[in-house]
């Protein structure tokens, strides 16, 4: 029994999520909470608001990174979910690049009406490859529902999140 607890308590401690030497760097905007945290995810609501039940939910994901790692591939495999939830969707590439030495992802992807609850849903995703791990950070918008090539968010609002996203950063520990 005590080999299976030190087993247990050597596989959580030696987990690669907690050796890696990089870190998604990130910070709690203000009048946000964590809405649920578990594993390699962590998601941040308005704090009035829930994970069922929001407007504005921000994602952050971690994966252990590889050669095939690809963040324009997450993006398109997200495009083609969303096609099938969704009444339309639009992909509008942000940025490609890298960003401190790291390569980076950042695209828009427009769902006009999402079929499971009507609304409209708009994300920014950027995708940070480390040597070590993989971060998705998705800044998410529900509204009402909206034509393609309409963009239902007031440009401070979109210039404020874009700014915030880009922020975030791998940082080594």
């Amino acid at each position: 029994m005590k080999f299976i607890i030190t087993t247990m308590f050597l596989s959580i401690l030696y987990s690669p999520a907690l050796l890696a030497a990089e870190r998604l760097g990130w910070s709690m905007p203000e009048g946000w909470k964590v809405g649920y945290q578990k594993g390699n995810i962590i998601e941040l609501v308005k704090k009035d608001e829930s994970v069922q039940n929001w407007t504005r939910l921000i994602t952050f994901q971690q994966y252990k990174s590889s050669e095939k790692t690809d963040g324009n591939t997450l993006i398109t495999h997200m495009e083609q979910g969303f096609s099938k939830d969704c009444k339309e969707v639009e992909l509008i590439p942000f940025k490609n690049g890298f960003q401190g030495g790291y390569e980076i992802v950042h695209a828009i992807l427009l769902c006009t009406t999402n079929k499971a609850n009507g609304k409209g849903e708009i994300y920014q995703v950027k995708t940070l490859k480390g040597k070590e791990m993989f971060f998705v950070v998705q800044y998410a918008y529900r509204v009402e529902p909206f034509k393609t090539g309409e963009f239902p968010l007031e440009e401070s609002e979109m210039k404020q999140t874009i700014d915030y996203v880009a922020k975030v950063q791998i940082v080594e520990r």
